[in-house]
């Protein structure tokens, strides 16, 4: 990750497939995420599913399938690039989670399109931008390595299925048109106020 002078910087998401298996379809499956090497291995940091946004760019790229079998590097942008290589992400909303003071959370639309995300001020380092620029590319070769090494691929090994995996529990009760769970989805890092690498 980087930063320049003026304050427009560009910075990384490392997100790794957490569940093991031979589906192809990202948004059913879980996944680790992290903007650097201790944040992908703390446990007190369960996998979530990937928002419609992130979805959106594995599409556009073509790597679903890279996606799938290892995971995929998100690149942030809040200086404008060229929409040939990048998608341009437009704020919708800005607000606190709950009524409790804390970072602020931005509702991220890409732009002509309903493929979201949410984005979170990091250390209130910098305000959230009103566009950011986003792209979605294959792990290089070192995250890669550092992916086997670390394992955390066997980690995903050893995941105990849940019931969910195998059947729909239908809510037949009082609020039955509410979905039975809301699914957690990974939240975006916003600008991080400072240059920060992966290792």
């Amino acid at each position: 990750m980087g930063t320049n002078t003026i304050g427009r910087q560009t910075w990384t998401l490392t997100v790794i497939r957490s569940t093991p298996g031979e589906g192809e379809v990202p948004e059913e499956e879980k996944f680790d995420w992290g903007r650097n090497t201790y944040e992908l291995l703390d446990d007190e940091r369960p996998p979530k599913f990937l928002p419609s946004g992130l979805v959106h760019l594995l599409v556009r790229y073509g790597i679903i399938s890279e996606a799938m079998e290892t995971g995929f590097v998100v690149e942030i942008s809040s200086r404008a690039r060229p929409l040939r290589e990048w998608v341009c992400f437009e704020r919708m909303a800005i607000g606190n989670r709950d009524s409790r003071p804390g970072p602020k959370v931005g509702h991220y639309a890409v732009s002509g399109g309903t493929e979201s995300f949410e984005m979170i001020e990091v250390f209130h380092a910098e305000e959230l931008p009103q566009k950011v620029w986003v792209r979605a590319i294959e792990l290089d070769l070192q995250r890669l390595g550092w992916l086997i090494d670390s394992g955390l691929m066997k980690r995903r090994e050893k995941v105990q299925a849940t019931l969910d995996e195998w059947c729909i529990i239908e809510n037949v009760g009082w609020g039955a048109n509410v979905q039975a769970h809301e699914r957690d989805r990974i939240i975006l890092p916003g600008p991080p106020g400072i240059e920060m690498g992966f290792f």
